[in-house]
């Protein structure tokens, strides 16, 4: 792993060398014009911040050269700036810095700076999760069970007191100065049957404290601060009169009070399904239009995609993950949910003053069919998929026949949002997403799609969304590319296409630069 630069630049240093760890490197600097790496000035001759120091930590104190130098915070990277709160900052600069998520921190608290920078600003993404099919069952529990495919272990209470049902199959162990955020999928029957989780806190192996999580705790989960070496076991019960599912449960190595996977990400739930939900980074780049809003692919962890990919390309961008299920339920929920998800989008626009023709969405894989489904309800500038699923039900059903074994996941997908993986639900599963969209007007949205000619998953996705968009919209800007190949034989020529049309697009419809390089 990098170490990660902490550039201060200051009329005085802060004692910061001996109370880093070594992930870190301390740099203080006098004026703008140091280099903390040799040959790598702070700043290019075209203004824009050295990638060299991509990830860098910037401290900003009120004798700082930049605060009344707009393009210069312009310029500094998002989510990586804190600045003493004792500085009085100009309302420009202040606007500025706002948008691209400043931390204010007391500087006087040498140690406690120090701490928080060891614990939560780490480089990269550290998440897992483990699938209820991995739990222990309780050999003490004597009442039925089942499973819904790898979606949740199903449970009935029937005692007033706590039951064991379930744990963890093995001990967790947390590294010094990690901070954990332990979650939980999981459905209960509100005021009839009841989840507990009890995480046991070790020390060498030795239970030291017991912490029980349930109602609005339990939604929220826990967030187990190491300051040493530690471990941790995870237990579940139940009470009350009928039935108690066990879902995924998540590992996320958490920011703290500055954010979840990476600073300043936000977690939306949705109670409706489970307490899943997304996960979502806003990056204001350079403050200039477009939004970028990219939607991840389906992955075991929780972590984000494209996030290097958006960043290098400058704009402002907006990254959204989501964590249901064993890689991801599609972006979709309940009512209340998917208008969180708009919301979200639309807040960010209106923190940027954007309006709505300068938003572009765009994914891989399953972040396509979130592109496709909330670019609907916009509609955005243009959409960019990478090979795109749109038939939900039908991956489904491919994947009993054309697929076996395959993709399993898709069956989770329909029994997560239709009970079953009968014909009928699988007919019904595919009409969530050509709903909205059949009837959005697509009048001024370009679209690009690149897709794998043999795709397996969703054979017809391409075509589907061709036929219906030439015939809405015949004289709209239609962009594709098939490459041969099922749907993961070549990931690298459609990412590579996606870029190249992305780039050219906002080179053309927002007067950028015309980047060079892959993704």
């Amino acid at each position: 792993m990098a170490t990660i630069n902490v550039l201060h630049v200051a009329a005085r240093s802060l004692p910061l060398w001996d109370a880093l760890s070594d992930d870190f490197e301390y740099d203080w600097l006098p004026d703008d014009t140091g280099q903390p790496l040799a040959g790598q000035p702070l700043f290019l001759a075209s203004g824009q911040f050295n990638p060299r120091y991509f990830r860098a930590i910037i401290l900003l104190d009120a004798t700082s050269p930049w605060l009344d130098q707009p393009e210069r915070l312009r310029a500094l990277p998002a989510n990586q700036i804190i600045c003493d709160v004792h500085v009085a900052l100009p309302d420009a600069a202040l606007e500025i810095l706002n948008l691209k998520n400043v931390f204010f921190f007391d500087f006087t608290d040498v140690k406690g700076l120090a701490h928080d920078l060891n614990v939560d600003f780490f480089d990269g993404q550290h998440t897992f999760g483990m699938g209820p099919q991995f739990l222990r069952l309780d050999p003490t529990y004597r009442g039925p069970l089942r499973q819904e495919g790898g979606a949740y272990r199903v449970f009935t209470a029937a005692s007033p007191d706590w039951v064991r049902v379930a744990a963890l199959p093995n001990p967790q162990y947390v590294p010094a100065n990690f901070d954990d955020h332990l979650t939980l999928e999981y459905v209960e029957q509100p005021g009839q049957a009841e989840l507990m989780m009890a995480i046991d806190l070790l020390a060498e192996g030795a239970p030291t404290q017991r912490i029980k999580l349930t109602g609005d705790h339990l939604h929220e989960g826990y967030h187990l601060l190491a300051e040493a070496p530690t471990g941790f076991n995870v237990s579940f019960y139940i009470r009350g009169t009928g039935e108690v599912k066990l879902g995924k449960f998540h590992v996320r190595r958490s920011r703290g009070r500055y954010g979840e996977v990476l600073l300043n990400s936000v977690r939306l739930l949705d109670p409706a399904s489970g307490y899943g939900g997304i996960i979502a980074y806003f990056d204001a780049g350079d403050l200039k239009p477009p939004l970028n809003v990219f939607f991840s692919g389906f992955r075991s962890d929780d972590g984000f995609e494209g996030r290097g990919m958006m960043s290098r390309l400058g704009a402002p961008h907006l990254l959204i993950t989501d964590t249901r299920l064993m890689g991801g339920g599609f972006y979709i929920g309940s009512p209340a949910f998917e208008q969180a998800v708009l919301d979200l989008i639309k807040q960010t626009l209106k923190r940027l003053h954007f309006t709505p023709d300068q938003l572009t969405m765009g994914g891989m894989s399953m972040g396509t069919y979130a592109a496709f489904y909330y670019g609907a309800q916009l509609p955005p500038r243009a959409i960019f998929a990478g090979k795109p699923l749109t038939n939900l039900g039908a991956i489904a059903k491919a994947g009993k026949i054309l697929r076996p074994g395959d993709f399993e996941a898709s069956f989770d997908v329909q029994l997560y949002y239709e009970g079953d993986l009968s014909t009928a639900s699988s007919e019904h599963l595919n009409q969530r997403l050509w709903q909205p969209f059949d009837h959005a007007n697509f009048s001024q949205t370009t679209f690009a799609i690149a897709y794998m000619r043999e795709d397996g998953f969703d054979t017809g996705a391409f075509k589907n969304v061709y036929d219906r968009i030439k015939e809405r919209f015949p004289d709209g800007h239609f962009l594709y590319k098939g490459i041969s190949g099922r749907h993961n034989d070549d990931t690298p020529a459609i990412v590579a296409w996606y870029t190249l049309q992305l780039r050219h697009f906002l080179a053309h419809e927002f007067d950028r630069p015309e980047l060079e390089g892959g993704s």
